[in-house]
Parts: C-alpha cells; structure tokens; sequence
C-alpha cells in the first residue's frame, strides 16, 4: 500500500521507510480550550469515559466517572454505566473491565448526557487526551440535540509542555514521574494527639491542637498554606528537615519574588523566596497562615519524628495546596477501621 501511495504522489524527493511505524502528533495543540482565566481555586470538573471503541460517530460510550473540585478538595462525584445499545467488543471488556453483563440495565445515553451535562454546569472540564472523551461528549450532545459549549483542559498537551523530557505521557507515566499515589513518594504519617473544635467553641474551648508527623527519607509533603491555623513545627529527633517557604499573593497564588520572613527559635529573618530552612533535631519554625511550605527530609540524615503545635483547626478543609492535591487516599477497607481519618470522623454533636 505504501508503494502505491508513493507511485501516486509521483515525488521524486519522497521516500517509503519500509519497516517503520510512525504516528503524527500536534506538538502545538493547546492544553486549554476556551476558559484560560479559570484557576485551580475556582470550580472545575475531571472527567474520563470508556467507550466501546475510538470513533466518537460509530461507537458508544459505556462509562461516565467525574469527581468535581473548588478550591482544591473535592466536592462531590459523578459514576454510570450506560447502556450502549450494542455488544461490548472482547478487546473493550478485557481493556476495562466493562461486561455486557455489567451495563444491562444501565441508563442510555439520553438519560445519562443530560444528566451529567447538568452535573458539569459550565464548568471547566480536565480529562487526559481531552480531544477523545470530549470528541465523544460532542458527538453525543449533537445526536440528542443538547448544547455543549464547557470550556476543557487537556492534561496530556499540559504535560507535553511541562515535562518535555518524559519519553510518554500516560496517565501511569506522569503520576510515576510525580511520585502521585506512591507513598514512599508524597505523603507521611500523621497523628493528631488533640484538637478541639473551632466551629463549635462554646462547646470545644480547647484552642488548641498537637499533632505527631513522621516523615521518612525520600518522601514528600506538598507545597501548601493554611487559611485559618499558625503553627509550630518542630523537628523532635531524627534526619535534618527541610522547609521550602513562599509568602502568597491575595489571589492566594504562590508569590514567586518576595522575601520571606521567618520565625524560628526567637529569631526572626528575611529569606528569599523559595529557600528551604534546615531545622536539626530540637529546633523549630512557626509557621504563619498564608505561608506557603512543603518538606522532606535532607538526604543521608534519616527518619525524623516531628512534632506540631498549632490552633484548633479542621485538617480536611485547612489546607491550600498549590499545585491542587487530593487530601486523603480513597481507602478500600477489607475489615473495620482500626484508627478514623480526620474526615471520617462522624459529626460532632
């Protein structure tokens, strides 16, 4: 086929490569479509579908799952099945899952679309490979006659322009890049001693909490403020901390050029922004609302026990993080609980 063509274009200068399997891709195509002034505080939908297979015109969308975002938490979720009206191809079920079984039963599409179209509003859409799932949106708000007009923003032309040395751009790929979902990677171990309530002082006058923080070597706690809390961190014993600090700006963005003042064992200096503070076992850092900080643990020093001393404050809703991250793991449990997170604690009365 490839000769054919060749003979048909009748060009002296082009040349079949026999051998070889190669794939156009728009290196210039935009990560966002429409809504460049919507920011990480403001509401946004992250959406991905399954279809039963890559045309929008001649297949059929099988699943829908979104979680919608507002100032970097979550907010609610959004999941179907939907009735594609047709055998699931066996290439399909083995690639996700999906059964025919497991959709009979399930909404169609004329159900489902504007259902889901009503849970998005107008906000903007973020999906990987947004050209796909939003090509089969259109396709089917076409077909039923509803208006489709959500500004998206597409994480894999994002991530083609932030990470240009990345050899793919999975979704996989880019959470391994970023240590997302690993452990050993982001995160650590926190325990809260006490705490009291601050929306219900006249109850819970502690104004006050402690809390214990064990942060090994090679993990990482995400650049973060907090609205409402000031803080103490103190390093109890262990590795050496490192503490990186931003001030933020009144859109609660990270200030990227002004120094930043620093508390620290009586002593307060100024410090460019983005420098991070050592603090050796037995020293400490207060830590101000609206300053931003992430740390980890300086190279070859070890494990370190931290300990914080700070206002009362709710741990689920207290957190700016920049970039937006969710707060806790989506946890399977195969047995009860032995210890609650903080937001799974049930309401107190």
């Amino acid at each position: 086929t490839a000769m054919i063509t060749a003979e048909k274009i009748g060009d002296p200068d082009f040349k079949v490569i026999y051998g070889v399997e190669a794939y156009f891709v728009d290196d210039t195509q935009r990560a966002a479509v429409n809504g460049e002034d919507v920011t990480f505080k403001d509401e946004f939908v992250v959406f991905d579908i399954e279809t039963t297979g890559l045309s929008p015109i001649n297949n059929k969308i099988i699943e829908i799952g979104a979680v919608k975002y507002r100032d970097g938490q979550i907010t609610s979720r959004y999941n179907t099945f939907v009735d594609p009206e047709t055998p699931i191809p066996e290439k399909i079920t083995e690639l996700t899952g999906i059964t025919d079984e497991m959709v009979k039963g399930a909404p169609k599409i004329d159900t489902v679309l504007p259902e889901f179209l009503d849970y998005c509003g107008g906000s903007m859409l973020v999906a990987h490979n947004a050209v796909f799932d939003t090509g089969f949106i259109r396709a089917a708000a076409e077909k039923e006659r509803i208006p489709f007009t959500n500004p998206y923003l597409d994480t894999l032309a994002l991530s083609r322009y932030l990470n240009p040395t990345l050899s793919a751009h999975k979704l996989d790929v880019i959470a391994r890049h970023y240590g997302l979902g690993d452990f050993k990677k982001t995160g650590f171990s926190l325990i809260t001693l006490r705490n009291g309530n601050q929306k219900m002082q006249y109850k819970y006058k502690k104004p006050y909490a402690e809390k214990l923080l064990f942060i090994e070597e090679g993990q990482y706690s995400p650049n973060h403020f907090h609205w409402y809390k000031m803080e103490d961190i103190i390093n109890r014993g262990g590795g050496n901390l490192l503490i990186r600090v931003y001030n933020s700006l009144p859109d609660e963005s990270i200030d990227m050029e002004s120094d930043v003042t620093v508390h620290s064992d009586g002593r307060t200096y100024t410090v460019p922004a983005g420098t991070q503070i050592r603090l050796t076992p037995g020293e400490s850092i207060s830590i101000q609302q609206g300053l931003y900080h992430d740390f980890n643990v300086e190279k070859g020093t070890g494990a370190i026990l931290l300990g914080e001393v700070s206002q009362c404050n709710d741990d689920n809703t207290d957190n700016r993080f920049n970039p937006p991250v969710g707060r806790f793991p989506a946890i399977e449990e195969d047995e009860p609980p032995y210890r609650l997170l903080c937001n799974e604690y049930p309401k107190a009365t």
